[in-house]
């Protein structure tokens, strides 16, 4: 049909705007951030956790930006706020969704809990014998 990417693009997603209804949220959201280009540049994405659509999508990965996401959900805001350990989400949320309980994810509870066994047992590692390059 000799049509461009963008306009495509701009069709698609004007179509899409109409069939979704973006203001519906089942009350548990997701704030992470995604690399948008190697060096580091990252954008601030948020999710419905049970159904995977994404919200919105807004530039960084700072307090400003994840404040301007979380206050389209002013009108219904969600029970649950799912984040990481990144304390600028962190404050957004309390500052933008104060009543919404913040949960932060497995994946960087157990990293955590992993950095400080693994801190313990090279600390004791020279007074234990058997602990010695190893991990019992």
């Amino acid at each position: 049909m000799k049509v461009s990417y963008k306009t495509l693009e701009r069709i698609y997603y004007d179509i899409a705007k109409k069939e979704l209804n973006d203001s519906a949220c089942s009350g548990v959201i997701g704030i992470d951030e995604v690399a948008v280009r190697k060096g580091h540049r990252y954008e601030t994405v948020v999710t419905d956790i049970h159904t995977g659509m994404i919200h919105q999508m807004g530039p960084n990965r700072d307090y400003e930006a994840t404040v301007n996401l979380l206050n389209s959900f002013k009108e219904k805001p969600p029970s649950v706020v799912v984040m990481d350990m990144w304390k600028p989400f962190f404050k957004a949320c309390q500052n933008s969704l104060p009543k919404a309980s913040i949960v932060i994810d497995k994946y960087h509870v157990v990293q955590k809990v992993n950095l400080a066994l693994d801190a313990v047992r090279k600390s004791k590692n020279k007074q234990i014998e058997r602990l010695k390059k190893g991990r019992l």
